[in-house]
């Protein structure tokens, strides 16, 4: 069975082909099972059987093979069997005797997703719409009229889209001044209904140490006093939220978004990753918006990689990894990972393919995923991603990477050193995109992890700082209130943490991605040094690539 566990994800068979390798796993699955006790290698064995059977339903996904996806759940669901069938092999799994660390981190990984899946399985659905999706529904309908009265025909999904385009827009500062007033008198109308009612939705998690709440608090503080240098640069008497997005929007109306060739920004991604992991990255075309890539370090290969930039994705216009394999270990050494990359770029009728400075960071960011997903850990296992690296960890090697876009010489990397002023202009207006955008982050990461936990401090100096500020400021805690109850798929705050930690990340000169990937728990790093990085808030920041 070699073979099968060696399959190319992204070279998948024909549907029979698939079906009859299945049930030829599935039956691998069961003789190994019958053991009295499970030794290293039978469980390495069921864990590479789990692994390849979930890889070709996830590969098929990504490819859009749903005909053949609808047509083998029935072999699926004889694979995955049935809650007695699952109980049964975690009894295996519970009697199971593993002599090295990672089988021993293999199994207990393995058991836990089982029982998690006879949860899910065993959960009833809701037996009606929440009252937090009513509270919701009506504000975004009042919203949605008031952006409507100013912008013919703006029927957005999310009128609060089209709010804040407009205030970067209108050129008139008392209307935005009066939007910022009228948006805000519908927040604080439902503030009160909104957070009782989320409060009651919300299933409270295990509160996380307290660095973690301490490190968003410093990251919201100096967030908010970088935004007020920002405001106080624009003009003494500029409003923050109606007068500032408008003149920053002003000065970067113009610029080049254009820059780089597919290669290139490979080209970029290959040197970032080489300096700061010690990784080699190879890339090779597999269609017009279609390349693989493939990481690996001098001692053993580490993940291929399906890279889409734009077109036939379900998921256009995002970005995200998706892990399709785990590394996978046999008698004679390790499988690598596969994992699926999207990146939404938008094509221009008629031209190539051209990459934005955000698109190379976003290309960068999500191969960190990958990497991440990949890189072979001390005692523990790549069992389901980043299984083993805490939630409020799992971006950081991402960041890392990404930093890079702002330290390396692109112009030399590429050969086009007329491409200075450009890469310059681009940087700049990336970090001061991110320095508007940072209280908001921020803000919604502490209020996430409040909600989450039960954190009533916490959560009761969010609205208090909101509630008596700048009428603005409340219109932001109820959208990242929504937002957060909107996010079905995440029973915790991890989402919004990440995205404050993402921010609050700085680049250490001393740590290499390598080591922040070796270890369980990456480090938070300091705060302040996010600034330094950025832009220093009381100094002008040099962005140029020398």
């Amino acid at each position: 069975m070699a073979t099968a566990y060696g399959l190319d994800p992204f070279a998948l068979p024909d549907r029979q082909t698939i079906a009859e390798r299945m049930r030829q796993l599935y039956a691998l699955r069961d003789v190994r099972t019958g053991s009295r006790i499970g030794s290293d290698s039978e469980i390495a064995d069921v864990l590479a059987i789990n692994n390849v059977v979930e890889s070709w339903f996830l590969a098929m996904r990504e490819v859009q093979r749903d005909a053949d996806l609808a047509e083998l759940q029935d072999v699926r669901d004889l694979f995955y069997s049935n809650a007695k069938d699952d109980l049964a092999f975690i009894h295996w799994l519970d009697r199971a005797a593993p002599v090295t660390p990672t089988m021993d981190a293999a199994r207990r990984t393995l058991r836990d997703q089982l029982q998690q899946k006879m949860v899910n399985d065993a959960a009833s659905p809701a037996s009606s719409p929440r009252r937090t999706a009513a509270i919701i529904a009506e504000i975004r309908n009042q919203q949605r009229k008031l952006v409507t009265s100013l912008v013919s025909g703006s029927g957005a999904d999310d009128p609060s889209v089209t709010y804040r385009q407009l205030l970067a827009t209108l050129d008139s500062s008392l209307t935005r001044k009066r939007l910022v007033e009228a948006w805000s008198r519908i927040a604080r109308e439902h503030a009160g209904d909104l957070q009782r009612a989320l409060k009651t939705d919300r299933h409270q998690t295990k509160l996380p140490d307290l660095q973690l709440r301490e490190v968003l608090a410093q990251f919201h503080e100096a967030a908010l006093q970088d935004v007020e240098h920002l405001r106080a640069g624009v003009g003494p008497s500029a409003d923050l939220y109606a007068d500032v997005p408008y003149v920053l929007q002003q000065k970067i109306r113009g610029v080049r978004s254009s820059l780089f060739s597919v290669e290139e920004a490979f080209r970029i991604a290959q040197h970032i990753v080489a300096v700061t992991a010690g990784v080699s990255l190879t890339v090779e075309p597999a269609g017009s918006d279609v390349w693989f890539a493939s990481l690996s370090t001098a001692a053993m290969p580490l993940a291929r990689i399906r890279v889409e930039f734009a077109g036939t994705s379900r998921r256009f216009r995002q970005n995200y990894t998706q892990p399709v394999r785990n590394r996978v270990l046999l008698a004679d050494g390790w499988i690598p990972a596969s994992s699926a990359i999207s990146c939404g770029v938008t094509r221009q009728a008629g031209e190539a393919l051209k990459l934005s400075f955000q698109n190379l960071l976003s290309l960068l960011h999500e191969l960190g995923h990958a990497l991440q997903h990949a890189w072979p850990k001390t005692g523990a296992v790549n069992v389901a991603g980043l299984e083993g690296v805490p939630p409020e960890a799992s971006e950081t090697v991402s960041l890392f990477l990404e930093k890079g876009a702002f330290t390396v010489d692109i112009p030399a990397l590429i050969g086009r050193p007329c491409m200075e002023e450009a890469i310059q202009t681009a940087r700049t207006v990336n970090m001061m995109t991110q320095r508007m955008t940072a209280p908001s982050r921020a803000q919604s990461a502490r209020l996430a992890l409040a909600v989450a936990t039960g954190d009533q401090e916490t959560y009761g100096q969010l609205w208090h700082g909101a509630s008596e500020g700048h009428p603005g400021a409340i219109s932001d805690f109820v959208d990242n209130m929504i937002e957060i109850a909107l996010d079905e798929s995440f029973p915790g705050p991890w989402r919004y943490v990440l995205g404050g930690i993402e921010s609050a990340s700085a680049v250490s000169v001393r740590v290499g991605a390598a080591a922040l990937m070796a270890t369980d728990r990456t480090p938070l790093f300091d705060v302040p040094a996010y600034f330094a990085f950025y832009g220093a808030t009381h100094r002008p920041a040099d962005y140029s690539s020398k």
